[in-house]
């Protein structure tokens, strides 16, 4: 789906649910109608898909309320609606706003939190926002994450009962098993997003 600066990729989950990612790249505060008219859209086709798991996120240029710092006060009529504009469509929708309050976007002395996430039947957390890498570009936007919900990426293993032909020992067999499954676990623990431990899982540490 396109939809003025929206696009969106969309699968369907092994339980048969249908989970929806929305980049946008929302107009600025000082184009108010075409702004609207891309929450319009957006709004129309989430209320017609009510089970669906949806992530809308990137640079929505809408801060939420009080995530605005350096401004003149009180601040500009085109700002304070295009904010309100952002809380208007996640509030009239059934969405939940996820922002990190360190702010996305910086210039100057002004910042503020643009980049944002609306979720429907997903819960985010953790929101968190780091400078962005590539030195070859300037950018004065950071680059925004999230924890996903862990129960989504956690699967449990089952080995296989299969048929040894060969000739082997018992003793053998039984040990490769729980070895398989002791593997698989450590495999779980330091690919989970959630994993305490540091660094990047290699062949020989999981192991």
């Amino acid at each position: 789906m396109v939809c003025g600066n929206a696009l969106a990729i969309s699968t369907t989950t092994k339980s048969g649910g249908k989970f929806v990612i929305i980049d946008l790249y929302q107009f600025t505060a000082a184009n108010p109608v075409e702004q609207q008219e891309v929450w319009d859209i957006i709004a129309a086709w989430v209320l017609k898909h009510p089970n669906d798991k949806i992530i809308l996120i990137d640079d929505l240029n809408s801060a939420p309320a009080g995530e605005r710092t350096g401004y003149s006060l009180p601040l500009s009529n085109s700002l304070r609606q295009a904010d309100a504009r952002l809380q208007d469509f996640y509030q009239d929708t059934g969405g939940d706003l996820t922002s990190s309050r360190h702010h996305s976007w910086r210039r100057g002395k002004q910042s503020a939190s643009l980049d944002n996430a609306v979720t429907w039947n997903y819960p985010l957390s953790q929101p968190q926002v780091c400078l962005f890498e590539a030195k070859h570009k300037r950018d004065d936007h950071r680059v925004l994450s999230f924890a996903l919900p862990c129960e989504d990426f956690i699967t449990c293993f089952k080995v296989p009962k299969r048929s040894f032909d060969f000739p082997t020992d018992r003793v053998d067999v039984v040990l490769f098993q729980r070895n398989l499954l002791q593997w698989h676990k450590n495999v779980q623990q330091r690919t989970s997003p959630f994993s305490s431990e540091g660094g990047e899982a290699t062949g020989e540490s999981l192991l």
